[in-house]
C-alpha cells in the first residue's frame, strides 16, 4: 500500500473507500501551479499574509497535502470540483482501498 493511502487511512478511518481516478497531464499541472502549502511559512510570500487571509486563499486555491506523504496530493477547494470532475478520464475511476 502507497504511502499517500496508508496516511489517508490513519488520518480518516479505515470505513469508505478510497478511489482514484487519471487525469490528463495538463490537468495536473495547472493543480501543482496553483497549488499553495498548508502553512503559510512554507510559501516564499507568506509572511505578506496574517494566518485568516492564509486559510481564505486556501477556499480558493488547491492546497498542498501532506507532500512528505506522496507526491500530487492536494485539497480541491469546492469551487474547483467541476473541473476536476470534467478532467477525470472516462472510465479509469478504481477502487483503490475498500473499508
Amino acid at each position: 500500500m502507497s504511502g499517500d493511502i496508508t496516511h489517508t487511512i490513519a488520518y480518516r478511518g479505515d470505513s469508505g473507500q478510497i478511489l482514484s481516478f487519471d487525469v490528463p497531464a495538463e490537468y495536473r499541472d495547472s493543480i501543482r501551479s496553483d497549488a499553495l502549502p498548508q502553512n503559510k511559512d512554507a510559501h516564499p510570500d507568506g509572511d505578506a499574509f496574517t494566518r485568516k487571509e492564509w486559510k481564505q486563499l486556501l477556499k480558493i486555491y488547491p492546497e498542498i497535502s501532506n507532500p512528505t506523504k506522496g507526491a500530487d496530493l492536494y485539497g480541491i477547494p469546492a469551487h474547483l470540483l467541476s473541473g476536476l470532475r470534467y478532467a477525470v478520464v472516462p472510465g479509469s475511476g478504481r477502487v483503490v482501498q475498500e473499508g
